[in-house]
């Protein structure tokens, strides 16, 4: 296993989306046709961004790379950061900046509406001089977003390469989407060629090519859920080219750990469920600050899985405040 263990602890660099999360906290399902009550705030979010707060939560340098609009929303993101530890590259384009409804319901689902806006031009914002200018002031670990993937995935193979390139360890982390053909920025992006890859099953299958049985994930048996992971697992180590460390995310089912010669489960402890929005982003945030540091992959799992969770027991996607809170 390629390991990113130094005697200077690595920045994290996340290169990837920013976005204003605008949340909508529902009491009940909601019903068609009439008011829904909720409660309203507003939030940073983004994949890129929710891992780079996290990884500053837990101690650890992060630097953000993202693409803003020149408008109120883009000004309100930088803001918000300049409050808090994580240095940013903030690039302005002419699109706006990206903005998400979530809808929140009961027992901590949620519902996902984004508009990307200024994140589909990450490419074009000068990331890879950047990536090479911080890794030239020390120690870096490269993370792209999958919605780089998703915005372009040429770029982000560059980008993945790149960090080979100049000396750094990488990870790439798939994005929350069903159906990857309603993204014309997607190609063959073939096999990343990163140090870590993770995501959650279906996202994984469709990046790897690894072919799944249709099922209902959420009607299962927790025995039956896991047993499918394990199937999906062992096909995926099985794979002669495949990214040397593949974590698997199950949620509450806790995440698999396929290393290059063994698979190992980390379980998830049981814990009151607020929200789980940038959950995903707490466990990968947390698995990279432990892994840069030379902890091993299922140390790793467990510091990540000690992240998530104290991202479901909050509203939000981040670690940070929110504003704007009004409604009911």
């Amino acid at each position: 296993m390629t390991s990113a263990q130094s005697s200077s602890r690595p920045t994290i660099v996340v290169v990837g989306d920013v976005m204003v999360d605008i949340f909508a906290t529902v009491q009940s399902a909601l019903q068609a046709d009439t008011d829904n009550p909720a409660r309203i705030t507003r939030s940073l979010g983004g994949q890129a961004a929710n891992v780079a707060a996290w990884v500053d939560a837990c101690d650890c340098p992060a630097h953000l790379i993202a693409a803003v609009g020149e408008d109120p929303a883009g000004e309100w993101v930088r803001q918000q950061f300049a409050s808090g530890g994580v240095e940013t590259t903030l690039v302005p384009v002419s699109e706006p900046t990206g903005e998400c409804i979530v809808i929140s319901a009961p027992g901590g689902s949620r519902t996902m509406l984004p508009a990307s806006g200024a994140n589909a031009q990450i490419a074009a914002v000068g990331v890879e001089a950047r990536v090479r200018e911080l890794n030239s002031q020390g120690p870096t670990h490269l993370h792209v977003s999958g919605y780089v993937l998703l915005h372009d995935s040429d770029f982000a193979q560059r980008l993945c390469t790149l960090g080979a390139k100049v000396g750094a360890s990488t990870s790439l982390d798939c994005a929350a989407v069903d159906d990857p053909r309603r993204w014309p920025g997607l190609h063959d992006l073939g096999t990343p060629a990163v140090d870590v890859l993770l995501g959650t099953v279906p996202e994984l299958s469709w990046l790897l090519s690894v072919p799944t049985i249709e099922r209902d994930w959420h009607l299962e048996t927790d025995t039956q859920f896991l047993d499918h992971a394990w199937a999906f697992a062992s096909a995926v180590c099985a794979m002669n080219d495949r990214p040397p460390l593949i974590i698997v995310k199950l949620g509450a089912h806790g995440s698999l750990v396929i290393d290059e010669d063994s698979m190992d489960h980390v379980a998830v402890p049981t814990v009151a469920v607020v929200d789980t929005t940038g959950a995903g982003d707490a466990f990968t945030a947390g698995f990279l600050a432990a892994w840069t540091l030379g902890e091993s992959p299922v140390a790793s799992a467990r510091a990540g899985t000690a992240t998530a969770v104290g991202a479901v027991s909050r509203l939000g996607a981040g670690p940070g405040p929110r504003e704007g809170q009004h409604g009911d």
